[in-house]
């Protein structure tokens, strides 16, 4: 993976252990299965995408939302760099509506990012962000597995994928 070493978040642990959030890794690995459908809702540079990626095949499709711009070039350049087909790259926020939002970023932890300022430690500015729910993107798509890590954002999240919550087979 392509990463900002002057990130102190997740670049730090990939550098010196290989992997982010042992864990939860292997919870993925355990749970995401070939020919399914996922979602990476902020999905930073890649970590998760490109393990979901390789997990679902060439029958499966992962579905990446990333507003930084800074962490979305990674992604991208991720995305290329492992030769991923059956990723599709979003540059928009996940919310309960679409439009604009500031979104405050971290100078020092660059997956440190919110839309509240309150939730930044080390302020590195903010941008706007285009939103979107996620069931104005999926429309009648179905997805199978759901990972979200947006700090603190996760309700507006929900609160745009009522539909997509209603899948029977859907694992969050």
């Amino acid at each position: 993976l392509f990463i900002d070493p002057k990130d102190q978040g997740v670049a730090q642990y990939l550098l010196l252990y290989g992997v982010f959030g042992e864990y939860e890794t292997e919870i993925v690995k355990n749970l995401v299965k070939p020919g399914m459908t996922v979602v990476d809702v902020g999905a930073n540079i890649g970590y998760f995408t490109v393990i979901f990626a390789k997990l679902v095949g060439n029958a499966g499709k992962v579905y990446a939302f990333e507003p930084d711009p800074h962490n979305y070039d990674l992604l991208s350049r991720n995305i290329k760099l492992n030769n991923l087909s059956n990723v599709i790259l979003i540059p928009k926020a996940l919310s309960d509506s679409a439009g604009k939002i500031k979104l405050f970023l971290d100078k020092t932890n660059l997956g440190n990012m919110s839309f509240a300022a309150q939730n930044i430690t080390d302020d590195g500015g903010k941008i706007d962000v285009e939103t979107i729910t996620l069931d104005d993107y999926l429309g009648e798509k179905k997805a199978d597995f759901i990972k979200i890590d947006v700090q603190g954002a996760e309700g507006l999240v929900l609160g745009g994928a009522k539909r997509a919550l209603t899948n029977d087979h859907l694992k969050i």
